[in-house]
């Protein structure tokens, strides 16, 4: 994955029925994209 000066990120996480876990892994995974996203 290349990310540019402006990239951008949209995070959509379906898991069954379990808003808590839903939440938890979209945390998770904006977490770990953000260390790929560049510092201005």
């Amino acid at each position: 994955m290349e990310v540019g000066p402006n990239a951008r990120a949209l995070v959509i996480v379906l898991i069954g029925d379990d808003t808590a876990a839903a939440c938890k892994k979209a945390e998770d995974v904006a977490t770990a994209l953000d260390k790929l996203l560049p510092r201005n």
